[in-house]
């Protein structure tokens, strides 16, 4: 589905799409504890706490999770991606559809 502009050269003429089928998402399954609804009137929901390790020779350190960063595994070695790397690699642009082109019916191969 798209709303937005279509561009033939500097023309541009609102225009909106929608296509034969979508793709339908299931609920989401929330997770809830048996043993707190007996003992609770309301219900309660569970909540995950995760927490990170780093295991330094025997010892287990507990690493906070503002100090996490994505890493990229490249052939044995892990490469570091921040999010300032992160935000440099966003590509912007204004949402149109624009048609560069046309071409006669003739030269397009039908291959379906």
């Amino acid at each position: 589905k798209y709303q937005g502009a279509m561009a033939i050269g500097s023309l541009e003429i609102q225009v909106a799409t929608y296509g034969k089928t979508m793709i339908q998402n299931m609920p989401s399954l929330k997770k809830s504890s048996v043993i707190a609804e007996e003992q609770a009137e309301e219900k309660t929901k569970v909540d995950l706490i995760r927490t990170y390790w780093n295991k330094l020779g025997d010892e287990d350190v507990e690493v906070r999770k503002e100090d996490l960063v994505k890493g990229y595994p490249y052939g044995k070695q892990l490469v570091p991606f921040s999010a300032a790397d992160q935000s440099m690699l966003k590509f912007e642009c204004s949402s149109c559809l624009q048609i560069l082109a046309f071409v006669p019916q003739g030269q397009i191969k039908r291959y379906w």
